[in-house]
């Protein structure tokens, strides 16, 4: 997803901190694509060793790739570019499996994720406003503006704050998942307050909301199952 988004954005995203790829694009174009051809053959290959629900996610997530970056370029179309990275991640939660899980938590666990993936697309396209007006990219906040997305996000953050806490009402460790549900409520409602009047400060908020939500994920889960390993 990555590599694909970084080859078809070459001539908008020139510096190497952003888009590793472009300046190697301009001088091993070959080499580049028969790279990305062959993750996709080990990628499928993978998901027809573990088969049935895997499969399914990976394919689902490299034609979402394709669509989002390249082809119809989606990612340029308000709302449907922004929610179609939940098509590109969140199969990652089901690769490990062949079946569906049953348990309800797995479920909110998935939502989680996803809406903390969204708040993280929120704050990218904060950082990118201006290099994607620029290059006529029609996001959801170029379409209605900074403000738009930065409530947008303080909202997924709290909505995930919320899903935390539903995780640990379904287990013995509720406790555990408010003191989880915090920071994440905190940090939200600071980007809200900051990223109004300093949208320069995109880029960090981006970085530090990547880590917390890695960290309050793994947490989650580790919790919710660490009696059942």
């Amino acid at each position: 997803a990555y590599g694909w988004n970084n080859i078809k954005d070459s001539s908008l995203d020139r510096k190497k901190q952003k888009n590793p790829l472009a300046q190697e694009l301009a001088a091993q174009p070959v080499v580049l694509y028969g790279m990305l051809s062959l993750l996709c053959i080990v990628a499928i290959g993978i998901g027809i060793g573990i088969g049935g629900v895997a499969i399914i996610a990976i394919i689902a997530q490299l034609l979402a790739s394709a669509v989002y970056s390249g082809g119809p370029r989606l990612k340029c179309v308000p709302f449907i570019g922004t929610l179609l990275n939940i098509f590109i991640f969140a199969p990652l939660c089901f690769f490990g499996t062949p079946d569906l899980p049953r348990d309800i938590t797995f479920y909110l666990l998935v939502c989680l994720f996803g809406a903390l993936l969204i708040q993280n697309q929120f704050i990218h396209e904060i950082m990118d406003f201006d290099e994607d007006r620029r290059g006529g990219a029609r996001t959801t906040t170029v379409v209605l503006g900074k403000k738009f997305s930065v409530f947008a996000s303080a909202i997924l953050g709290l909505v995930s704050t919320a899903l935390i806490i539903a995780i640990g009402a379904s287990s013995d460790r509720l406790w555990l998942f408010l003191l989880l549900g915090a920071p994440l409520t905190l940090f939200s409602i600071v980007v809200s307050r900051t990223l109004l009047h300093a949208s320069d400060q995109a880029r960090m908020f981006r970085s530090i909301q990547r880590a917390l939500g890695f960290t309050l994920g793994a947490a989650a889960w580790l919790i919710n199952y660490s009696g059942r390993l």
